[in-house]
């Protein structure tokens, strides 16, 4: 063989080689970028896949705090009100399926038992806590839970928040969203991007029969048969990740199957992310025909062009692979070099451009959404540090008694908003019910029983409503009946004055008559011839002095009963004000219950402390005045009692009066019928008339102190009166009792 032939030989046989060697690492490179562009494309749908969760997850738990965060709803649990509670929020749940994706709404009470299904509005009351361990949890620790777990209707997104009702659990709140073919086909939202999701049986997934693999698939975005292996499913339900070749409809797809942890953390199913490799398979296919059609280049022009030519392709090829190369290592930035030509060299160039570019984009995508997510949470989390500290001051307010302050809802999330809204009503309705209680003890503490704590309150504000009221009411009562009882008093004691001023009178008439006797006796013992004129006149005074002394006495028993009334009066007047006293014992007893609670809640409960020291006062303020009243009956009773004891008296020397006068009438008669024995009897007429005199003045003396003791009784009635009257409103009659 020639030389010619022999370096002919050498240059195909060199471009030959120089083809292989260039084609071969051309393609395994680009089989290699394949794979990584397809691991890459099925990180960044992995990723979209986990953004997707949590925002489903955050959005239902958003959503599920709103209703639990609402004071009505809470109060409609607490009574049982499910009618209400049906009407305020049914009507909005179609809007909230078809905004949202919401498919069930459910209230629950402790444990697990149905109160309102929104989506089932009939079907309630039934036990969901052997299977609905979510709601179970939320209800023993009081505490939001979210995640998958399965349900009657299937398996979803799952927000399940406690609900509580004036600081008491209640039950729990739950929002299920959508978590089927919608929701996958969402997430497919990329060009030729497909997802299939495989529910795990209860027990294990291995005892499927193999033909029964296919019903373990839920939801699916093509309408093929399931892909996944049930080998493959236990290794996902191992916890492993899975990635995969497959063909959908003659198409070539990459998967990765990865496990779908509930809300505990245990795998419930899996996810088949597919990406359509066909673009990939094609730049593939384009790079081995380039590397095909470059050796037969060489070789056709190897003779031709000779080992210059050949030399320079070569070194082309190279470098072109070194590029590759460090495309596989992670190199997005460099540029591609030759482009622009129109050889292999540049379509393969061009290609790899191709690759650089999508990678790139790949990265940007990623850094992008990354910024957008860190920007987003820096805003909420700006939002709800301001909220924070607007509670923050309204509470500290609060705790200080300035009820004036409120929180601005002013946010761009309606959450947010809603909370500091029910803040905002907390803070209103304590100094509402604290600004009534003010009110009414002020009231009372003026003397004014007329006023009354209005209003519809909650809770302790409630039983301190009905237990001031109360208070107000019989302190009303009772000062109205002791008001009753002195206006009697006062009246039996005038007609006890006047009484005792008529006997007064009577007695000194008796003294002036008596001593009309006297001159005529006088007369008769001079005068012994006008002796029968005289008897007769005797005989006549005599009978005026006996019916004189009959009326005294009548007057006398008329005092001694009213006496004995006004004594009877006092003992149900001293009665009164013992119940004042217990009550106002009571009252004291309460206000110091009231104190020690507020001591316990700390500075939350220091403004009600105040309150609770007011009515301390206030109650011993009545225990005071009680016990004065008591004092001031004590004295009367005692004072009536000498009355009583001195109107005796006198009534035994009326008694003693009488029996005399009826001697001085059979004397007269011994005068009438003996003439002999006139002068003895006229002694003795004389002797009984002066006896009868100082009976007499005896009598009016009595009847002067018995007079003076019905003054003394009429002042002290009078001072209790006005005692009474510092109360005038409770006076006139027990006021209506407050709502």
């Amino acid at each position: 063989m020639s030389l010619r032939s022999r370096l002919l030989t050498a240059i195909v046989a060199a471009a030959v080689i120089a083809g292989l060697a260039t084609g071969a690492p051309l393609f395994l490179g680009a089989e290699r970028l394949m794979r990584d562009a397809a691991a890459r494309q099925l990180d960044s749908v992995n990723d979209r896949f986990d953004a997707a969760m949590e925002d489903e997850i955050a959005k239902s738990l958003s959503l599920a705090a709103t209703y639990a965060l609402n004071p009505d709803f809470g109060r409609a649990m607490a009574t049982g009100d499910r009618e209400s509670l049906a009407a305020a929020l049914g009507p909005g749940f179609p809007e909230l399926r078809s905004v949202h994706g919401v498919v069930q709404v459910q209230f629950h009470l402790p444990p697990a038992t149905s109160f309102l299904r929104l989506h089932a509005l009939d079907n309630h009351g039934d036990d969901l806590s052997s299977f609905r361990h979510t709601v179970v949890e939320a209800n023993r620790t009081q505490r939001a839970v979210a995640g998958l777990e399965r349900g009657r209707g299937g398996i979803g997104v799952r927000a399940v928040h406690p609900v509580s009702h004036e600081g008491v659990h209640v039950g729990t709140v739950e929002f299920g969203m959508d978590f089927s073919e919608a929701f996958f086909t969402r997430l497919a939202r990329g060009e030729g991007d497909e997802a299939e999701f495989y529910l795990f049986p209860a027990d294990n997934v291995a005892t499927f029969a193999a033909e029964d693999a296919r019903e373990a698939r839920a939801a699916s975005t093509f309408a093929g048969p399931s892909l996944l292996s049930l080998d493959v499913l236990n290794r996902v339900r191992a916890g492993e990740s899975v990635d995969a070749a497959f063909e959908i409809d003659g198409r070539p797809y990459h998967g990765r199957a990865i496990p779908i942890r509930d809300y505990a953390g245990r795998v419930a199913g899996a996810a088949n992310l597919l990406i359509s490799t066909e673009a990939f398979a094609a730049t593939s296919a384009a790079v081995t025909r380039a590397a095909v059609l470059s050796a037969a280049a060489g070789l056709i022009v190897a003779g031709s062009l000779g080992w210059f030519f050949s030399r320079w392709i070569g070194n082309q090829l190279v470098a072109l692979g070194r590029r590759m190369g460090a495309l596989a290592d992670g190199d997005l930035t460099s540029p591609i070099a030759d482009v622009d030509r129109n050889d292999e060299v540049g379509a393969m160039a061009r290609a790899l451009e191709v690759f650089r570019a999508n990678a790139a984009e790949v990265e940007t995508l990623r850094a992008s959404r990354e910024a957008a997510d860190r920007d987003a949470k820096a805003r909420h989390d700006a939002m709800a540090a301001r909220l924070a500290a607007g509670i923050g001051d309204v509470v500290a307010a609060v705790a200080k008694g300035d009820f004036s302050r409120r929180v601005a809802c002013d946010f761009d999330e309606p959450a947010l908003n809603d909370l500091g809204a029910a803040v905002n009503a907390l803070a209103e309705s304590v100094s509402d019910s604290v600004g009534a209680v003010r009110r009414v003890l002020a009231a009372l503490a003026a003397g004014d029983l007329s006023q009354r704590m209005h209003g519809a309150h909650a809770g302790d504000f409630a039983a301190l409503q009905g237990d001031l009221n109360v208070t107000a009411d019989t302190l009303a009562e009772l000062l109205g009946a002791i008001s009753s009882t002195v206006e009697a008093l006062k009246r039996t004691g005038d007609a006890m004055a006047a009484n005792a001023h008529q006997m007064s009178d009577r007695a000194s008439s008796q003294a002036a008559s008596l001593e009309q006797t006297s001159a005529t006796m006088e007369q008769m013992s001079a005068t012994v011839a006008s002796n029968a004129s005289t008897a007769e006149q005797a005989a006549e005074r005599a009978g005026e002095v006996a019916d004189a002394s009959r009326r005294s006495q009548e007057a006398i028993e008329t005092v001694v009963e009213r006496m004995r009334g006004i004594s009877a009066s006092a003992d149900r007047i001293a009665s009164i004000t013992g119940a004042i006293e217990s009550i106002a014992m009571q009252t004291n007893l309460l206000a110091l219950n009231a104190a020690v609670e507020a001591a316990r809640a700390g500075d939350a409960g220091r403004g009600f402390a105040v309150v609770a020291s007011e009515v301390r006062t206030l109650a011993r303020r009545a225990s005071e005045a009680a016990s004065e009243i008591n004092g001031l009956i004590g004295e009367s009773q005692t004072a009536v009692a000498k009355g009583v004891e001195g109107v005796d008296g006198a009534r035994a020397l009326l008694t003693d009066v009488a029996g005399r006068i009826g001697d001085l009438d059979a004397l007269i008669a011994d005068i009438s019928s003996a003439s002999r024995e006139q002068a003895l009897g006229v002694r003795e007429v004389s002797t009984a008339v002066a006896s009868l005199d100082q009976v007499t003045q005896e009598n009016a003396r009595i009847a002067d102190q018995s007079e003076a003791v019905v003054s003394a009784v009429v002042a002290e009635t009078r001072r209790l009166e006005g005692l009474a009257a510092r109360f005038a409103a409770g006076a006139r009659g027990r006021p209506a009792r407050a709502a």
